[in-house]
């Protein structure tokens, strides 16, 4: 079932997520400038009112409002909330206390001359086992070869890119592995996802899916085009894995449809194969095993292992512009963020 929605605020477990600041908690929220620079994993941060938080001069040169907005949400399977901020994690637990995590595991620089923070957190995950996992990247000056990473083309200082997991509030422990452990990596991550056998995948670079099996990390070439005239983006923004394990990508920049790795192979399709639009900015997958694929702008379309079938405004979209998710009954939600709930 598609249900359609046009609110860009949606209450889930006790909180809102807002566009504008990223969390806003009934009653409690954590501050948000501590979950940004958070120093102890056992500091429970007081209830606050989340409106405009203001920016603290020591986190870095520059107007760095968006140090403080939340970057992600995860939720694991008892219950245990994780919000992310960039340099900064909080979750909270079933008596609804925020306690900021201790990040001083993860990596970090001196921060780079254009305002980005030596530490950088891009995105959270919770897997199966109720770990969480974390993508991200530390930044130096171009002079700190120590640090390691590599030089960035565009600010001129130095990049590690990083892909960390947090063990549980209680153990407060990370392993993490970086780009130069594990050098695709270095590539850039667009995004990061793990099955529900705890298999983690990323896609990484112009072309390559790694893949982590707990011991070692590999890396599977994707059929995407690699021309991108010397600017390398990730090749995708979204992964999925269905309930048969199969790894789903949307690939956006290259416009080249969905990709589906099967463990040995790659298969793409494409509009021939019935999509609405070859660049899909966003995939799912329902517990039923069916695959959505969201479009710039044509619709969102379902795979249900044969065919794919496009859904439009034509049948009950409010817009042909949308996000989604799947929820645990195989509801699928599309939110529609140009329209508003008001």
């Amino acid at each position: 079932m598609l249900i359609a929605a046009g609110a860009v605020v949606l209450v889930v477990g006790g909180f809102t997520l807002s566009r504008d600041y990223g969390v806003q908690s009934i009653p409690a929220t954590p501050d948000l400038e501590e979950v940004a620079t958070p120093t102890t994993s056992s500091t429970t941060s007081p209830a606050v009112s989340v409106t405009n938080p203001e920016v603290s001069d020591s986190i870095g040169p520059g107007p760095l409002d968006w140090i403080y907005e939340m970057v992600d949400v995860a939720i694991t399977s008892d219950g245990l909330v994780y919000v992310a901020a960039p340099t900064g994690v909080a979750w909270r637990g079933n008596a609804g206390d925020w306690v900021l995590v201790d990040v001083e595991g993860l990596p970090e620089g001196t921060g780079s001359d254009d305002g980005y923070p030596g530490r950088f957190i891009s995105q959270i995950v919770a897997g199966p086992d109720d770990s969480l996992w974390a993508t991200g990247f530390a930044t130096s000056h171009a002079d700190d070869v120590e640090f390691g990473g590599s030089v960035d083309g565009w600010t001129g200082g130095r990049v590690l890119e990083w892909v960390a997991r947090y063990h549980c509030p209680v153990c407060g422990e990370w392993t993490v592995w970086t780009s130069d452990e594990v050098p695709v990596l270095g590539n850039g991550i667009g995004d990061l996802v793990v099955s529900s056998e705890g298999m983690v995948y990323a896609s990484v670079g112009e072309d390559q899916l790694a893949a982590f099996d707990g011991q070692t990390w590999e890396s599977h070439t994707a059929p995407i085009p690699t021309d991108s005239g010397g600017v390398a983006y990730p090749w995708s923004g979204s992964l999925a894995v269905g309930t048969d394990g199969v790894v789903w990508a949307g690939t956006n920049y290259h416009g080249q449809g969905v990709v589906a790795f099967d463990g040995t192979s790659f298969t793409r399709y494409s509009t021939g194969d019935g999509l609405p639009s070859g660049y899909i900015h966003r995939v799912a997958a329902g517990g039923d095993g069916t695959i959505w694929a969201v479009s710039d702008g044509a619709g969102v379309a379902s795979f249900d292992g044969t065919t794919w079938t496009t859904h439009t405004t034509y049948d009950g979209l409010l817009s042909n512009d949308a996000l989604i998710a799947t929820g645990a009954d195989d509801t699928v939600w599309a939110v529609h963020p140009e329209i508003h709930p008001f």
